[in-house]
Order: C-alpha cells, then structure tokens, then sequence
C-alpha cells in the first residue's frame, strides 16, 4: 500500500478512533511533517502511542532535537504541550528535563498539568514534586482537573519511590487457598491435590478450594495456574470499599505479607479490580487509603497482587504472591502465537487419565512449542513423543522446550496430513487450530477433514485421540461422517483466555 497523504492522515486522526487508527508506518512521513511544521496535537498524540514501541521511540528521538521538543512544550495548543508531555515521559531523554521543569512551572492550563507531572516522574525529576502543591480548585469546572493533578502527582511520587525486594521465606500452613483453574477441570484438579496427599473442593466456577498444608506437595498439581489467599468477603457499595480495605484487610494483608517475606515493610503491590464498577476511581481510592509508608502502589513493579472480586452483593479480597517460585513449567523457554497455556494442557492430561497408559507411543501432529507432548511425559512414563508441525520456527521452539524437559523426542517439519506412520501411535494428543486469532475456519475445515482421514492410520486399535480446538461443531460433524471408523468416548468444555475450548476423546471401531 502507498503511504497516507498529509490530508487523508488528517481526515483519520480526526475519525472517532482518531490517532489509534492509523497505520504508523504508512502515515510516518505525514505524521512527522504534520508534528515538526506545524505542532499538530493529533498527529503527536499518535506519536505518543508510537514511542512506546523501540522502534518508533527511536526514529521519534532522531528526528526530533531537544529544542523541538521544547518548541512543543511552550506550544500555543495546550493539547499540543499535554501531548508533548506525554511524549517526554515516553522517550525519557534527559535532555528534555530542563524545557519539560520550565513548561510546568509557566503552565496556566490545568488540564496539561497532569501530563507534565507524571513525565517528570517518568524522568526521574523528584526535587520539584516533593516541593509541588496541587493547587485547590477554584470553581466547579476546576474540580475535575485538580482531582486528575492530585493523582497524577502521587503516581509521579510513587514511581520515584525506591521499591524494596524482599526474599520469600515460606507459606503459612494449615490455611485455606483458592487455586484458579481451567472451567470445567474442577473435578480433575481435585483429584490431582488427593494425589499429592491434599484435599480439595469446588468453591466456584474454574476455583478449587484447598488447605496449604504444603506448597512443595502443591508444586505437584499441575493443572492449577493462580493461587489466592482469600482476606476478607463483605458486603456494601464501591463508595465504601476504601475505608473497608483500609479497616479490615489492610492489618490482616501486613500480618501476612510479614510471614511470607523477609525483611520489614514498605511492600510494593497492584490491586486488580474485578467488578462492575468504575475500576479507574475505585482502585485510586482503594490505593489512597492504604497506608503509603507500608504498602506501594507499584503496577509495574510489585511483589504482591491485591485482587477485588465482585460476584453478586458479596466482594471477596484476595491476595495473590507473584514472587514466590514456581518451577514446574521452567521448561517452558520459548512459546509460539496460540500455545496452549501449561496448566490447560495438563488439565486435559489428567481429564484423559483414564484413557492414558504407561508406556505409550504418543503423537502431536501440530505440535506447536510442544507444550502438549511435554505435559503428557509429565504424566507418565512414554516410549516415544512425536511431534510434527508445518513451521519450522515451532519445531525449533518445540525442540528446545523438548530439550529443557529432559524429554527424549522427535520432531519433523512437515505438513501433517501427508505424513504416513511407519509404526501405529498409542495416542494422539494435540491443541489443534482454534481458527481465531490464528487462522481461519475455512483452513481449518480442510485440516480437520485430512486429520480425520489420517486418524485410523495414525492409531493403533485400541488407540486414542485427544483433540483440543474451538471447532466443536466442526468435530462433531466430522465424528458423525467418519462414524464408521471413529466413536466419541468422552467430551467436555473448558475454558481458555475468554473462549471456550472443547476436548475430546476419540477411538477407533
């Protein structure tokens, strides 16, 4: 496609979507015309979202001097010197410090204030915020603004802050946990924690309830992929969740934040707001009246996560450790577009552990990063794990992934459906294309038909197939045209990043 003129990236920065519908690399000779000759605001708020790419963060900082940016500072536009604002706290070039200290001391429009001071924070600019006071409003049309300068100002400060680590020392025992899981595996990760000499029940859809009585024995369960300390469950409207937090979790999260790390506090967190409510204000609400001197609000560097869950009238306050180590999928060096999450495809492992056996000869006929394969050798004992993919760059992921399990393998790159077994597979286990994200229906309803079609090749007699994809409808249609040679044994939905997933065991007649 040929590159945008200056007067259609004008008519699309001026769409509803504005600067995040345009294609950067097709409108840059615009953009950059439009920011450098003429202060555009529109075009350097697509800028903006261009510098937080390297990329672009670095063609912005070789066309653009230091003195040009001061020009955009004192810009006549106060969108323009908001947007320049931004820019400084995208680029973070210390050049930019002084023009960016001299715009905010001789800004007289409120609205640019909290651009200017949350770059200053990004550059580091600590002196004059500790010495800034947001000035009160002085009528109602002010309020809005003075509130926006007064959170800015914080978040600047916050980022300032030096955000201590701290060494996880051990998890309290004997105390209750909530393991987050995939929907529908309840059942399965219940009878992986009896495995591991735990118990377990259902608390809710996708949650499993548990008592810790160990972590090392909980490293076990492989299907679990959050584990949450439930706080404190309560009722009331979002106006009053501050001061509850404040007066009910915030003692109980300290207590418990100083069992589970060395050292004392400041602890720096995020919170995730999980609720019907306007997130934005509530969380900076929630994060204000916390105690600052013990606990950081820190969302891009944090130790601990302080989850708020709505469901129904009832809000349950959890807290989450991100810190704590977790090997069970170190294997997992490289991933590709559409992996399967670790803790999906062991949870369909273990669904199909009654069909599994020991010692199996096990193929992937879309292998991916190997994910599928490696999680079935941590099942159980395998004679061979055969992978095939049609891409070269996943079998180089898969084999090194392969190779970082201990597994003993074989991969070729190859198009499956003209791959013929020389010897029959025990099982065929695969995350097959969903069709979105990656892929289309269309493909994949020629995909699917060769699979089935290869199927009774691939299998030994009393093989099976254990086939994961969005294409539900389509698997069952072609169960039903290849019923001569294939049955359905078992079949179940589930759930993964926002769809949701069927699995499915098939033998063959």
């Amino acid at each position: 496609m040929k590159e945008y003129t200056i007067g259609e990236t004008r008519r699309l920065l001026s769409q509803p979507n504005g600067p995040a519908g345009i294609d950067l690399d097709l409108a840059w000779d615009s953009l950059s015309r439009l920011v450098l000759d003429e202060g555009d605001s529109a075009a350097l708020s697509a800028w903006v979202r261009a510098a937080k790419q390297k990329k672009y963060r670095e063609q912005i900082a070789g066309q653009l001097s230091s003195l040009g940016m001061a020009g955009l500072l004192q810009a006549d536009n106060p969108k323009t010197r908001k947007n320049a604002a931004r820019l400084c706290g995208e680029l973070k070039r210390k050049e930019d410090i002084e023009a960016l200290k001299q715009a905010f001391q001789e800004e007289t429009v409120r609205m640019v204030r909290p651009s200017q001071i949350l770059a200053l924070g990004a550059l580091g600019e600590e002196e004059i915020l500790k010495t800034y006071t947001v000035p009160e409003a002085s009528d109602v049309t002010e309020e809005k603004h003075a509130r926006e300068e007064r959170e800015a100002l914080r978040t600047a400060l916050g980022s300032l802050r030096k955000v201590p680590k701290h060494r996880p020392k051990g998890l309290p025992k004997n105390r209750l946990v909530e393991l987050v899981v995939p929907d529908a595996m309840e059942d399965t990760v219940i009878r992986e924690l009896r495995s591991a000499g735990l118990t377990g029940k259902r608390s809710a859809k996708g949650r499993v309830q548990t008592e810790l009585s160990s972590y090392k024995a909980l490293l076990q369960v492989r299907s679990w992929r959050e584990m949450l300390f439930p706080l404190l469950t309560f009722q009331g409207p979002a106006e009053q969740w501050a001061q509850i937090l404040h007066k009910r979790v915030e003692p109980k999260l300290l207590d418990l934040l100083e069992k589970v790390y060395e050292g004392t506090a400041p602890y720096a967190y995020r919170i995730e707001l999980k609720a019907e409510v306007d997130r934005g204000r509530i969380s900076r609400r929630i994060a204000d009246a916390l105690d600052p001197d013990k606990l950081i609000n820190s969302p891009s560097d944090y130790e601990t996560e302080l989850r708020i869950e709505q469901h129904g009238v009832y809000v349950t306050v959890y807290v989450k450790f991100c810190t704590l180590p977790d090997p069970r999928f170190s294997y997992r060096k490289g991933a590709i577009a559409a992996s399967i999450h670790p803790t999906a495809a062991a949870a369909v492992v273990e669904w199909a552990a009654p069909y599994l056996k020991a010692n199996a000869k096990v193929l992937d006929p879309c292998c991916g990063s190997g994910t599928m394969l490696i999680e079935r050798a941590k099942f159980d004992t395998t004679d061979t794990l055969f992978g095939i993919d049609i891409s070269r760059q996943a079998i180089r992921v898969a084999e090194e992934n392969l190779e970082a399990a201990g597994a003993s393998y074989k991969l070729i790159t190859k198009d499956c459906t003209q791959f013929t077994a020389a010897d029959k597979f025990d099982e065929v286990i695969s995350n097959l294309p969903f069709g979105n994200r990656v892929g289309d229906h269309e493909t994949n309803e020629e995909l699917y038909e060769k699979l089935f079609e290869k199927l009774p090749g691939w299998l030994s007699k009393d093989g099976i197939a254990i086939l994961y994809t969005m294409e539900v409808r389509l698997v069952h249609r072609l169960l039903k045209k290849h019923a001569a040679r294939l049955v359905l044994k078992s079949a179940t939905r589930t759930q993964a990043g926002g769809l949701d997933p069927g699995v499915f065991i098939i033998g063959i007649k």
